[in-house]
């Protein structure tokens, strides 16, 4: 699940919250229209922020990737590349970064850094696993 806790929401489709692959998939489909934007431990359904803001509303999840062994405090890894899942949609598109003035491709192209994973059970199922260990469960 996808919750984002400075601001404490989350996004649910039917009732159900959404992990960050379902939010990517939902904003590349119809961006995000089929999703609803959740805050509080009440569950309150709050709008959402539109294209007007793309880095800062659920549009800025159009590119997910996951860096392997990130540390917690320091933000740091030790890895080299960035996890993406290996879908359609990464394939048929190019990632740029920056600013309408000065956009250029991610850096992980020019440094063959994606680390293409093609079943999505290796990047979210891994996760659930491991808190369920630690938690003796």
């Amino acid at each position: 699940m996808l919750l984002d806790a400075k601001y404490d929401v989350h996004y649910e489709r039917d009732g159900v919250p959404l992990s960050v692959l379902e939010v990517h998939e939902a904003v590349r489909a119809d961006l995000a229209k089929s999703i609803v934007k959740m805050q509080g431990p009440e569950r309150r359904a709050v709008a959402m922020k539109g294209q007007e803001y793309p880095t800062s509303s659920v549009l800025s999840y159009w590119w997910v990737s996951y860096t392997p062994g990130m540390r917690t405090f320091t933000g740091r890894s030790e890895s080299r590349g960035i996890v993406v899942l290996d879908s359609d949609a990464f394939r048929q598109t190019r990632w740029y970064r920056g600013d309408k003035d000065d956009l250029s491709e991610h850096w992980a192209y020019r440094n063959n850094a994606f680390l293409r994973v093609r079943d999505r059970r290796e990047i979210e199922g891994p996760v659930v696993t491991a808190v369920v260990r630690q938690s003796g469960r």
